[in-house]
């Protein structure tokens, strides 16, 4: 390779850089051969069952979807809608940190996730994140009649109860009072130096006239995104309980 394709016109460790010729690396993307993917299908530990859908087909947009384990056709299920973290600039549902910890969640809490995937930058100005994942949430309520275009949300999810992240909702949302929903659940880490973000939220949502309850749990000793870099620390369990604590709290 001449060495003029290596010059680099930014970098943000520990991110991506972006070559001159318009390449972009990112320093904790999957390697060339997908061992840091996992394949969709059945664990065979719990139960779980996952499978990719087309969201937007537009613009390629996909989700992973994961059903607990199934015990009645006729089942339902509360519905998670997933947006996974990495600074708008990294992750996917189907890297395998998300995708284990989530068939964690769909199993121990006994709900049906869906996680967007997505599109990041820089390739894409920051923004689209955010249209991507409203566009999913858009999608995904085409199917709170049974007659949307994945028979898995229409057979399984329960649309009378869902919980959503809170992506699309920031301190300075003027819209905050209107939020719909009953209770939301902020999960901070003690030495997470984002902390301080989640318990500005906690209390602007409080203060905003907001009718619902808001929650609060901090996983001690840890930092950012510890239960993906760190699925074995013993305060991985904890984290759920507290998140499947409130999803089964009326």
């Amino acid at each position: 390779m001449h060495s003029s394709n290596n010059e680099t016109t930014h970098e943000f460790p520990p991110y991506f850089k972006v070559y001159k010729d318009g390449r972009v690396e990112r320093y904790m993307a999957p390697d060339t051969g997908g061992n840091h993917l996992a394949p969709a299908g059945l664990d065979s530990k719990t139960g779980v069952q996952t499978k990719d859908v087309v969201v937007l087909p537009e613009s390629g947009v996909s989700a992973r979807l994961f059903i607990p384990k199934i015990n009645s056709p006729d089942q339902k299920f509360p519905l998670v809608v997933h947006d996974h973290g990495g600074g708008f600039c990294l992750g996917s549902p189907f890297m395998k940190p998300f995708h284990n910890f989530l068939v964690s969640l769909a199993s121990e809490a006994n709900v049906v996730v869906i996680s967007v995937d997505y599109r990041l930058a820089p390739e894409h100005a920051l923004l689209v994140a955010h249209e991507d994942s409203w566009a999913a949430m858009q999608w995904i309520s085409t199917h709170s009649n049974g007659q949307g275009l994945e028979p898995w949300l229409n057979q399984y999810a329960d649309f009378g109860i869902g919980f959503k992240d809170l992506l699309l909702y920031s301190e300075a949302d003027p819209n905050l009072s209107k939020m719909a929903g009953k209770k939301v659940l902020v999960c901070v880490a003690e030495k997470d130096r984002l902390k301080d973000r989640g318990l500005g939220y906690c209390e602007t949502l409080r203060k905003s006239g907001w009718n619902g309850s808001v929650g609060y749990f901090e996983s001690e000793g840890e930092g950012h995104g510890f239960f993906l870099l760190n699925p074995s620390s013993d305060k991985v369990e904890p984290l759920i309980k507290a998140m499947v604590d409130f999803i089964n709290q009326n």
